[in-house]
């Protein structure tokens, strides 16, 4: 069997914990994101920003792989896999970079739950603020406790 073939795969997984919560980030009409492959990339590149991937316990399928955009997604999820290395050999396996890609995002999810779903206030203006700060370089608080915790 081709090797390329073989390490294809056509899901993309999260923790299984998470799943109530990503439905609560896109149902309803205050809900701040229209699909879940939205609140997957968010939580991807806040996990990316945390620099601690982690490893799903016990996945659970999200959506298709085909819910990416191969001209949006696609490339950030390639550049996640490179990581701070720019070890090329990271793109050969789809396999693999989808793994890194949700487990980045399994870590940032932890962190999109703290700035976003716990905190008082609206979801969306909760995802606002968060937006804004790490768009002025400011760490969320969840970089602040991973900094203490360090």
């Amino acid at each position: 069997m081709d090797s390329a073939i073989k390490d294809r795969r056509d899901s993309v997984y999260i923790e299984a914990q998470y799943h109530p919560l990503y439905k609560e980030l896109t149902d309803g009409a205050e809900a701040p994101f229209e699909y879940m492959k939205d609140v997957f990339m968010t939580a991807l590149l806040l996990g990316y920003r945390l620099g601690k991937p982690k490893p799903l316990e016990k996945r659970h399928m999200i959506f298709k792989i085909s819910a990416f955009n191969p001209s949006v997604d696609l490339p950030i999820l390639r550049a996640v896999a490179l990581g701070p290395s720019g070890d090329i050999s990271a793109l050969t396996s789809e396999n693999r970079t989808l793994t890194l890609a949700e487990e980045y995002a399994n870590a940032g999810f932890a962190a999109l739950r703290a700035e976003v779903l716990d905190r008082p206030g609206l979801t969306v203006n909760n995802l606002i603020l968060l937006l804004q700060r790490l768009s002025e370089g400011e760490p969320s608080a969840s970089e602040v406790a991973t900094t203490a915790d360090s």
